[in-house]
């Protein structure tokens, strides 16, 4: 470094950097000083990065050991993460959940008459169906979802002397073709005439991976095996939980 002027006593200013300055000429009653802008904080900093005021993380609820929250290990389970190839921190993307309830009113006496005879397993109409969806994405774009879903069947039924016949759902997943799942129904042939108002359940759990998306579809069944049997009215009531993993 070149001196900046004749005398021992004289004082320096030289830029030595950028933003930097030195100043002074060393000498026990002017010493070398270097000056530079203070630092700009980002967020989640506190302090200036000067002696006294050292840089320093901002948490909004103060400083705390993990042990004070948790009593596992802090390494294996903590999800705080530094991408080796930016130097950015990292967490998993935050958990999401959702939930719904629908009510339907199916009927009364819309299937071809009030009174039906002997049938086997008999799917109402194509167009007669209650469904709970997941359209992939929809929840998150990054995590799996937990789905599941309940279909209850309030049922108003009458019958002949003698009758006997089941009820149920006929149950599509994902798209597939309709399965029956027997809920309800008169098994003894010697019974009276009568009239029900039950009301029944089914339900359906999944598991997607990230980007996929399911249903679940029901559809009013019955089989009658013998005598008559009248669906005065049915309702279908649903409620959808589903959530990221």
């Amino acid at each position: 470094m070149r001196r900046c002027c004749g005398a021992s006593e004289c004082t320096c200013a030289i830029k030595v950097g950028s933003g930097l300055t030195l100043t002074g000429n060393g000498s026990a009653s002017t010493p070398y000083k270097i000056d530079a802008p203070p630092l700009q904080v980002g967020c989640g900093l506190t302090g200036t990065g000067q002696s006294g005021s050292p840089l320093a993380a901002r948490p909004a609820g103060g400083s705390a050991s993990w042990a004070t929250s948790w009593s596992c290990d802090a390494a294996a389970n903590s999800t705080l993460k530094c991408d080796p190839n930016t130097g950015q921190l990292w967490t998993p993307p935050e958990h999401s959940s959702a939930a719904a309830t629908a009510r339907q009113d199916h009927w009364p006496n819309s299937w071809g008459g009030p009174t039906m005879g002997v049938t086997g397993w008999l799917i109402a109409d194509s167009n007669i169906f209650s469904e709970a969806v997941y359209t992939a994405d929809s929840l998150t774009r990054c995590r799996g979802v937990s789905f599941a879903v309940t279909f209850t069947a309030h049922v108003d039924l009458s019958w002949t002397a003698g009758s006997t016949f089941e009820i149920g759902y006929a149950v599509s997943i994902d798209g597939s073709g309709p399965a029956v799942r027997r809920l309800s129904g008169m098994a003894t042939p010697n019974s009276p005439a009568g009239r029900l108002f039950a009301s029944v359940s089914t339900h359906h759990a999944a598991v997607y991976a990230p980007h996929v998306g399911g249903s679940a579809r029901v559809y009013p069944a019955i089989q009658v095996m013998t005598g008559n049997v009248t669906i005065v009215t049915w309702q279908t009531e649903l409620v959808l939980t589903a959530m990221t993993r």
